[in-house]
């Protein structure tokens, strides 16, 4: 089921996951080599004060040109593929501000392409020094203080390998 973006805008929270499929020849790749049905992330956040009479929301993610920040509204209307929300859980909710601060801490890290072809082989080690999508929303949720399982520890999540974090909802909704 396919939910517009408008119907949703008002629950997306900081913190929430953002699971991208995209449908180009880089998503098909990593998709392929993950065995997974996402291919990239992103961290939902909102600034309280300059949402506007829109109601705006922004993602916070690791792209070609590093760590950004982006509308969520015009990553939907450009993006070519599909974008499932996944709720941050109830009992995490405390950390949605200290995700918050953060994901803006990376704001303007290099992209990690070095650790996107490894992940080719395996999972790669996670630090902020260069960021790819997952490793970075990972990163904030672990140094924000919120239970990470002991097998993520100091391995960085591939984008299909988010929900195994088991700190938000496992099941999406897809929003455009």
């Amino acid at each position: 089921m396919t939910i517009l973006y408008e119907n949703v805008r008002d629950i997306i929270q900081t913190g929430d996951l953002l699971q991208w499929r995209s449908a180009t020849a880089l998503g098909w790749l990593i998709r392929k080599f993950s065995k997974a049905k996402d291919n990239h992330t992103g961290g939902a956040v909102l600034f309280k004060e300059y949402q506007g009479k829109e109601r705006r929301r922004f993602t916070l993610e690791a792209l070609e040109h590093g760590y950004v920040l982006n509308l969520l509204s015009r990553r939907l209307g450009s993006h070519k593929g599909e974008c499932y929300w996944h709720a941050l859980k109830p009992e995490f909710r405390i950390f949605r501000v200290p995700i918050g601060i953060e994901m803006l801490k990376f704001c303007g890290v290099p992209y990690d392409y070095g650790s996107l072809f490894r992940q080719v082989f395996g999972h790669v080690s996670a630090n902020a020094r260069n960021l790819f999508c997952s490793e970075a929303i990972y990163l904030a949720c672990r140094d924000a203080g919120c239970p990470i399982p002991d097998e993520w520890i100091t391995t960085a999540p591939q984008p299909g390998d988010m929900t195994a974090l088991r700190l938000w909802d496992e099941i999406g909704v897809k929003i455009k």
